[in-house]
């Protein structure tokens, strides 16, 4: 069993190299192609979120248009209306952190099914894809989910290939009748059909 593995990287497309010995013994080139592009138009229907520091400067850019908009409001009224400022960034904050994971779910929902519904069809040529999701163990500026898909080569299961299909010899098909077929002489008297024509 051989397995491939291709990370997706900043250009949100699945690396891979075009000189991979497994994928020619397996596939020809431009099945492996219509593969990932199926793979990559999922990504463009349903893609991954943008990079936690994205939302992170989109947070603080929020937080900055707040700020202004109720300085400008409650400049001229009592400090105790100020309040209004922590309340709202608390809001945008989990609105933005709800979104980023809502986003994410999706995503990575639409490639697991995609990868089962692909692994219908393809598991009987001996082909099995597997959308592996590798996330930090602390949420942090620098690191990010890793998604790799795996694809897994298994030379047991070669159902439907030419060879299984080619024609053998005759000899094997043949059909042997016999030469005399018994036959009763005289029919039963209660027998239906000679019953029904009476």
């Amino acid at each position: 069993m051989k397995t491939i593995e291709l990370r997706l990287n900043s250009q949100r497309r699945f690396e891979h190299s075009d000189k991979s010995d497994d994928l020619k013994e397996k596939w020809a080139q431009h099945n492996f192609g219509s593969v990932l592009d199926v793979f990559h138009e999922a990504m463009k229907t349903c893609p991954p979120p943008k990079p936690l520091w994205v939302w992170t400067l989109g947070l603080f850019g929020c937080w900055m248009i707040e700020s202004g908009i109720v300085y400008l409001l409650f400049g001229r009224l009592s400090s105790p209306n100020f309040i209004v400022l922590p309340a709202l960034m608390y809001v945008t904050a989990l609105i933005l952190g709800w979104r980023q994971r809502a986003l994410r779910i999706k995503f990575e929902t639409y490639m697991i099914e995609l990868c089962d519904r692909l692994n219908a069809t393809e598991n009987i040529r001996g082909i099995h894809y597997n959308f592996a999701i590798q996330r930090p163990r602390w949420y942090a500026p620098g690191r990010v989910s890793i998604y790799t898909l795996c694809i897994n080569l298994d030379d047991r299961y070669q159902a439907l290939t030419a060879d299984s299909y080619t024609q053998q010899r005759e000899d094997s098909y043949c059909v042997a009748i016999p030469d005399v077929a018994h036959v009763p002489q005289k029919l039963d008297t209660w027998d239906e059909k000679s019953y029904m024509y009476r």
